[in-house]
């Protein structure tokens, strides 16, 4: 009876442990703090344009402007018992980022395509955001993201925070140790608990919570949503099919539509750089199955990337699953050695038929681009004893336009 009770014992105090651990895990928001979409321990509070803002905004010592009743959603708490209540819990919520240790470091610059998946990231200094930064939850919907920058973040135009497999808004937590900018038109997602001014250039959307314990928040034509803000889809299926391996068919069911206004496809020889290519007009409002098909007939030789950018009728917007799949090159070459360790040669059918070589890294920078010239034979050799290790892609433009691509690993 000794030994069960000592067993039971055990098993309670190391399920005490266990949820003490997980707990640790995830930065603590207060309650009155987390009912805050916007809120600056002090700082002015400020709006120009015709912003959208979704949820409860607040600063504890600042100005107030801008936020009419056609701009803000919610309540606004200045200088009030609810702001003075909110004040040490912001605080509170920046300092237990502290306390959670760091499962991975990074290196500046973010985006350009990097995947993270769940964890804990820290970075000893201030950084930017270029392109996309992907966080893949691998189909978790309990997966939690932590990234802790020791000092400034500012995002480039266009970027985007894009969740993969899962990755929920609420589960995606910055800690920044200075200002924090995004750039014109790009999304930013998550809740970032900052240590100075906050900044929304023309046309960004953000999507979360943003708190600072010191600095002023300021936003420009801006769409700002709680990270409880629906998203306007519920997508069922999207997949890609060749074409008599000439076009791309892009099909996707909906069986939940909420003023939802259309859908952008998107496509990326890499993965990482992003183009659309077309839209489909959403049904807005919808509750049954819905399909929708599109057909990308300048698919690329090679492997092709698709997404779906699903956005509302307020210009808020979420992103699908990445699929992708292989068309035969159109231009048939050959690339040796592959992988290499100095050098490859590439060996058309035709080289007089061939336009353009390039080799581009897995950033999207091209970092070798022949051009043949008015009755001069096109190089066929690419030296790469000076560049660095990691996958590349060679893309090869034929005299009628057609473009085909292949991978080639440098060691």
């Amino acid at each position: 009876m000794k030994n069960f009770s000592k067993q039971v014992l055990f098993i309670l105090i190391l399920a005490l442990v266990i949820s003490r651990s997980q707990a640790q895990t995830i930065p603590t928001i207060g309650t009155t703090a987390g009912s805050f979409v916007l809120f600056t321990n002090a700082g002015a509070l400020t709006n120009v344009g015709a912003s959208k803002v979704t949820g409860n905004i607040g600063t504890n010592a600042g100005a107030y402007s801008g936020f009419n009743p056609t701009i803000l959603f919610g309540e606004s708490e200045v200088a009030n018992g609810v702001s003075a209540a909110a004040v040490p819990e912001v605080s509170a919520a920046y300092d237990s980022f502290n306390a959670i240790t760091c499962t991975s470091t990074l290196t500046s610059p973010l985006g350009a395509g990097q995947i993270l998946s769940p964890g804990v990231y820290c970075l000893g200094g201030e950084t930017a955001l270029t392109g996309d930064l992907i966080l893949d939850a691998a189909l978790d919907p309990n997966a939690i993201f932590i990234i802790k920058i020791n000092g400034a973040l500012s995002t480039a135009g266009l970027s985007n925070i894009v969740l993969i497999n899962g990755a929920q808004v609420s589960n995606v937590y910055w800690q920044i140790g200075g200002a924090f900018t995004t750039g014109a038109s790009s999304s930013f997602l998550g809740t970032v608990v900052a240590a100075g001014a906050i900044e929304f250039l023309e046309a960004s959307i953000f999507q979360g919570k943003a708190l600072t314990t010191a600095g002023a928040i300021t936003l420009h034509n801006n769409i700002v949503n709680t990270d409880e803000t629906p998203l306007p889809v519920t997508l069922t299926k999207f997949n890609v099919e060749k074409v008599e391996d000439k076009f791309v068919s892009v099909a996707w069911s909906t069986v939940s539509e909420e003023n939802s206004e259309r859908f952008e496809v998107e496509r990326s020889a890499t993965g990482k750089e992003w183009n659309s290519i077309g839209t489909l007009a959403a049904k807005g409002e919808s509750s049954v199955l819905t399909n929708y098909v599109f057909t990308d007939q300048n698919a690329l030789a090679g492997v092709n990337y698709y997404r779906l950018k699903m956005i509302d009728k307020d210009q808020t917007f979420a992103y699908s699953r990445i699929r992708s799949i292989e068309l035969k090159p159109l231009i048939s070459f050959v690339m040796y050695p592959n992988p290499t360790v100095s050098s490859v040669t590439i060996r058309v059918d035709n080289i007089e038929q061939i336009k353009r070589i390039q080799l581009i890294d897995f950033s999207g920078r091209s970092v070798y681009d022949m051009q043949k010239l008015d009755f001069l034979s096109l190089d066929s050799y690419i030296d790469m004893k000076n560049y660095p290790s990691g996958p590349y892609v060679a893309r090869i433009t034929g005299l009628n336009g057609v473009i085909s691509m292949m991978r080639v690993v440098k060691l």
